[in-house]
């Protein structure tokens, strides 16, 4: 449905709904990521000597260690979850913009037509386009009338987000570590430890689950389901953006004012390239790649 069919009482309750689902995922975090800043602020030394610990030891006996993180997994993927059945199931929201997303996803958001011939043409993927043109070096081939089989499609697909999201992460990823290095030296980001879950078996399983529920939980909310919610609401586009890259910024906090700069800009970056794309598997398969960078590879 297009923004402005919406009613002013839709309006309303898609504005709440989002105020709701930032409250119990990324805005909920980002409240108490500022109170932490200002708690790593008020404590003796400067704000690089304060030591932030990401994924921690939470008992000391290995096995329910091990059940405290998996459940940890498991619940950081909630939000997303809920994300998803929204934008499914609310009647007057776009319930193929995240469907779209990759085989998975798109499982979730029914037939094609329930979300309308005006809600493809608007997000640039009109289906009758993208499959009247045969499959031809990676991309949909000019003319001809040929359609290839589903799994050929999916297939395509698949190893486009795959290009993309190395391509995202190597963009991001390198410049993010060099920005996180100068923040230690003017003193503006905290003393981050990726890890210190210890040497036991798991630890580096747990960690790429932990980058994956940290790519998909995010780039599902905070770019996908927000995004879309607002533009349905009929924000404008740079607001909408901006908004995005704010929240994304702000859960970021508890690591010092260095990396609320640096994922404000990452969240210009992923946003505008979600309302280009359309498409959230490219981001979270880059921000599964950094994450694991980040966590596994000071173990080694």
């Amino acid at each position: 449905m297009r923004p402005g069919s919406l009613t002013p009482r839709q309006r309303r309750l898609l504005a709440l709904e989002v105020g709701l689902v930032l409250a119990v995922s990324y805005g909920h975090h980002g409240v108490y990521a500022l109170l932490d800043l200002i708690n790593l602020l008020m404590q003796p030394g400067s704000l690089a000597d304060q030591p932030v610990d990401m994924n921690y030891q939470i008992t000391y006996w290995p096995w329910l260690d091990l059940l405290y993180q998996l459940a940890r997994f498991a619940f950081a993927l909630a939000p997303a979850a809920l994300a998803i059945y929204l934008l499914a199931t609310r009647p007057f929201a776009d319930a193929h913009a995240l469907s779209d997303a990759g085989p998975n996803l798109a499982l979730l958001s029914g037939p094609k037509e329930r979300a309308g011939q005006d809600v493809w043409s608007r997000l640039g993927l009109d289906p009758g386009r993208r499959l009247g043109k045969p499959f031809q070096d990676g991309e949909w081939a000019a003319s001809d009338t040929a359609v290839p089989s589903p799994q050929l499609k999916r297939r395509s697909e698949a190893l486009r987000d795959l290009r993309r999201a190395v391509l995202l992460a190597a963009g991001i990823g390198l410049p993010g570590l060099a920005f996180f290095w100068l923040g230690r030296q003017m003193g503006i980001t905290a003393d981050v430890s990726t890890s210190s879950l210890g040497g036991v078996w798991w630890t580096v399983p747990v960690l790429v689950l932990a980058a994956f529920a940290a790519g998909a939980g995010e780039e599902i909310v905070v770019v996908g389901y927000v995004v879309t919610r607002l533009e349905t609401i009929g924000l404008k586009p740079w607001t909408v953006l901006a908004f995005s890259a704010v929240l994304r910024g702000s859960y970021h906090l508890y690591q010092g004012i260095g990396p609320f700069i640096g994922n404000v800009v990452m969240g210009l970056v992923f946003g505008a390239v979600f309302m280009r794309w359309r498409r959230v598997a490219p981001l979270i398969g880059a921000h599964w790649l950094m994450d694991i960078v980040a966590f596994v590879g000071p173990l080694f």
